[in-house]
């Protein structure tokens, strides 16, 4: 059993791959300016737009970005070390 645990523990990454959470995912906003901000886990890297942005060792991000008059979609993109991706829209 305790073998069976540690191989989980070990084997996360591989089984549920990367996962972003994002805290406003459509917003009306009155400023040009906003914040992308949320959480990343299980990943190597993190981009937004085809743009990679920094990541904290905690998985934080937080990245401004200059909204176009109109609807806007950003389109968070992870990816971890195994090739597994996953990807979050903002403003669908």
């Amino acid at each position: 059993l305790l073998v069976l645990g540690y191989a989980y523990f070990e084997g996360r990454d591989i089984i549920f791959g990367p996962t972003i959470s994002i805290e406003n995912r459509v917003m009306n906003v009155d400023q040009p300016f906003i914040a992308i901000e949320g959480t990343a886990h299980r990943i190597a890297s993190l981009k937004m737009n085809g743009q990679t942005i920094s990541v904290t060792e905690d998985g934080a991000f937080s990245e401004p970005y200059l909204l176009f008059p109109g609807y806007n979609r950003i389109i968070l993109t992870a990816s971890d070390r195994y090739n597994k991706s996953a990807e979050t829209a903002i403003g669908k």
